[in-house]
């Protein structure tokens, strides 16, 4: 486990990292984590910053058999990503210059940022998005499978120009439009039901949270709809699968960039080969 800052702030980001990580933790394994960690903090000391925490609402107990959790507290902002903060319709978000507020609606579809497949994938579009990408693509993204819309939204606040998002739930493009409504880029987003192999456009980007077999079956049409230097970025697989998802990219001439797991899910950043020589390592 790496080493925390000692700060009143290094312990609440270390708090939400950990709580995170876990999706909802007892307070005694929170406190024993950070002494392992090497953080000089008293047990005080992290109890009044977790009621911090709780009365900011970033935090929430629940409870299950006689045991309470921390857990994060949705219905306020909740860290998505490095610069992404999901921000509840109506809540002003006061953060850092460098943080991105996406105003999202909690609804019935995958994707409120709970789960920590959504958040790698948002990390992932941060990396792909990042200036500092010589090959970050531009114009196009496609967002399948899209629930809530949060990672089609989230690649829009990042620079893209506009987005196509598909789902075959009737609820995840409600949602998908509102939301999309709630940021000001209604504009920016065609909301579809339209299922894979019929996808139409091509697209320099592409976001696909899906399970394993979709993601299989999904490869040649991602394929053909990529512009080059293409960008395919897959969670939703579990990390066993991380080793065939590379496999059946690379048999349609992808190459992987990274590769970021948290539990037991994986996500992964593909580039089409003919262009990897142009990147330096990691994105």
């Amino acid at each position: 486990m790496k080493a925390i800052q000692t700060t009143s702030q290094g312990m609440s980001e270390w708090i939400m990292e950990r709580v995170a990580r876990s999706m909802r933790i007892p307070q005694p394994e929170l406190e024993k984590d950070a002494t392992v960690a090497g953080a000089s903090w008293t047990r005080r000391e992290i109890r009044k910053t977790v009621r911090a925490l709780m009365e900011q609402g970033r935090l929430m107990y629940t409870y299950e058999l006689g045991t309470s959790f921390l857990e994060e507290n949705f219905s306020g902002a909740s860290r998505l990503g490095f610069k992404i903060i999901a921000v509840p319709p109506g809540q002003i978000y006061r953060g850092s210059d460098e943080d991105v507020p996406l105003v999202m609606k909690q609804g019935a579809s995958f994707g409120s940022g709970r789960h920590p497949t959504t958040r790698m994938a948002v990390k992932a579009i941060e990396q792909v998005l990042s200036p500092d990408n010589p090959l970050r693509p531009q114009g196009s993204v496609l967002d399948a499978g899209t629930g809530t819309g949060v990672l089609a939204l989230s690649a829009l606040k990042l620079g893209m120009e506009n987005a196509l998002c598909t789902d075959i739930d009737p609820c995840a493009l409600f949602e998908t439009r509102e939301n999309a409504l709630l940021n000001g880029l209604e504009n920016r987003v065609r909301v579809e039901d339209i299922p894979i192999p019929e996808i139409p456009g091509r697209y320099s980007l592409i976001l696909a949270n899906l399970r394993f077999p979709t993601l299989v079956e999904a490869m040649p049409v991602f394929t053909q709809t990529l512009i080059e230097p293409g960008w395919l970025i897959v969670s939703g697989i579990q990390v066993a699968e991380a080793g065939d998802m590379e496999l059946e990219a690379k048999k349609h001439g992808f190459v992987s960039r990274n590769l970021m797991t948290e539990q037991k899910w994986a996500c992964m950043i593909f580039l089409q080969e003919n262009h990897k020589e142009l990147t330096n390592g990691e994105v």
